[in-house]
């Protein structure tokens, strides 16, 4: 089987099905939690809290990173247009200095 199955995926098809997964995770989670004799005890929902608490932690913790990830890139992709446009403006201004472009019937002239 190939490992890259999943670049031949559509984007739109691979949204909708995590989508559903996470909604149905979701909803057996709630059920599963409304079934529970102690959930009203106030020991199991400071533990709840705290499990909360982490899984936000963490989530903070990725998009920071990813945030950060995206920055450096785009910089690092502003800074490489800069130095093209720099470059391309450097190839002009030394184009002034080259002598005009002769006719080839003047230069046929002057072999003669």
């Amino acid at each position: 089987m190939n490992s890259e199955w999943l670049y031949n995926v559509s984007q739109w098809i691979s949204l909708l099905v995590s989508a559903v997964v996470i909604f149905a995770a979701a909803q057996f989670g709630c059920r599963l939690g409304t079934k529970n004799p102690d959930r009203h005890r106030e020991q199991v929902r400071s533990h709840i809290t705290t499990i909360e608490s982490s899984l936000l932690g963490l989530l903070a913790l990725l998009i920071g990173f990813t945030f950060s990830l995206a920055l450096s890139r785009y910089e690092l992709r502003r800074d490489l247009v800069v130095q093209e446009a720099n470059a391309i403006g450097v190839a002009m201004l030394r184009t002034q200095f080259l002598p005009e472009r002769v006719n080839d019937n003047e230069t046929a002239g002057l072999i003669v």
